[in-house]
């Protein structure tokens, strides 16, 4: 798609509408500001209207590469989306990285709503209980979805976050 910007007037070479940000000091593919899209001056980019009030701000978080291709994505032209942590990623590089991964390559939080994973490890673990040499034994983790650290009951294979009602399975030892 190629841009113009003159005398108030977008002209397009694509069948999409556009719209410019001056704050951006871009054009952007939608409807325009106010109707289906916002700009966050925090974020310094436009967020779609439908999830603005409910994302997350990282302040300048669209002027950073993509973690997965490293292509700049402030001027991308590629559809690029914002995680439910705040941080931001081309759509296709998203869709290629969740056949293999469920956490943001950046801060490593859930991408998504883990809670029927969840219940397969806790059957799992209640399946797989540990030998009885290890029983009672604990293990210190941290949790990437609350960022809390607890001691849990140890196990070889996965650790409950044990703070709060948090109950993810995104943990490491420390």
């Amino acid at each position: 798609m190629t841009c113009f910007r003159d005398a108030g007037h977008l002209f397009s070479d694509a069948d999409k509408p556009i719209f410019h940000c001056k704050d951006c000091g871009l054009c952007r593919v939608g409807q325009g500001l106010g109707i289906d899209y916002k700009h966050c001056h925090k974020c310094r980019s436009c967020i779609n209207s439908s999830i603005f009030d409910d994302h997350v701000c990282l302040e300048n978080g669209l002027d950073s590469d993509c973690p997965i291709c490293a292509e700049h994505m402030f001027t991308s032209v590629k559809p690029v989306c914002i995680l439910k942590c705040g941080h931001y990623m081309h759509l296709e590089c998203l869709d290629e990285y969740t056949t293999r991964e469920f956490r943001c390559p950046i801060c490593k939080k859930s991408l998504g709503d883990m809670s029927s994973r969840w219940r397969q490890i806790d059957e799992y673990m209640e399946e797989n209980p540990m030998p009885t040499e290890y029983a009672g034994k604990e293990a210190k983790v941290l949790c990437y979805d609350c960022g809390q650290y607890s001691t849990v009951p140890y196990h070889f294979m996965y650790h409950r976050c044990g703070s709060g009602t948090c109950g993810s399975y995104n943990t490491t030892q420390v």
